[in-house]
């Protein structure tokens, strides 16, 4: 019997969006589904040694928005840039909407390398060669799923957090935080 993926995936964490207007989707979200607070980070590119289809890939310039529903991050992208890219490629089949749900991991390792041995395809990975710290799989049998695995750490974590906090906090009033990436890396 295959243990269960689910089982070993752990509970979503985040559901992303591919967007063609970040500004546009935040409104949208805020409007008429009351979410809010965002946070926004403009045109950054947040990987660092990351691989597209097994090919180097650098240089991805996207704008992201982050806010919580419960205990689940939501999460708006939006890529500026041509760079081949699974966002870009999203966009080539005129796909926006949703793109990937997140999960979180203390043993990515074993994790992806279930996710592998049991028909899901690497589409992207990011971090330094053997300390992966991130990738998106996709299944080739179930239409529309992509799983993006992180490994769970203290800055993984704290990522989360961040935004998780910032959204606690909320007192009600301005419902768009403008930032950088030094805001999730928590260094401001």
């Amino acid at each position: 019997m295959i243990e269960s993926t689910a089982r070993l995936f752990g509970p979503i964490r985040q559901i992303a969006y591919i967007v063609d207007d970040v500004d546009a989707s935040m409104q949208a979200w805020h409007r008429q589904m009351g979410v809010a607070p965002f946070v926004v980070i403009r045109r950054c590119n947040p990987f660092a040694d990351m691989t597209y289809r097994g090919k180097p890939c650098a240089g991805v310039e996207m704008s992201i928005a982050l806010s919580m529903i419960g205990p689940v991050q939501l999460e708006f992208i939006q890529q500026h840039c041509r760079t081949p890219s699974i966002y870009r490629e999203a966009l080539a089949r005129n796909h926006t909407g949703l793109h990937h749900y997140a999960f979180y991991n203390k043993d990515f390792d074993s994790l992806y390398r279930h996710a592998l041995a049991n028909g899901m395809e690497a589409v992207v990975t990011s971090g330094p060669p053997g300390m992966l710290g991130m990738a998106y799989v996709e299944s080739p049998t179930i239409p529309g799923l992509i799983c993006e695995l992180v490994r769970s750490n203290d800055l993984t974590e704290g990522m989360f957090d961040r935004i998780a906090s910032h959204c606690a906090a909320w007192d009600g009033g301005h419902w768009l935080l403008e930032a950088d990436l030094n805001f999730l890396f928590g260094q401001t």
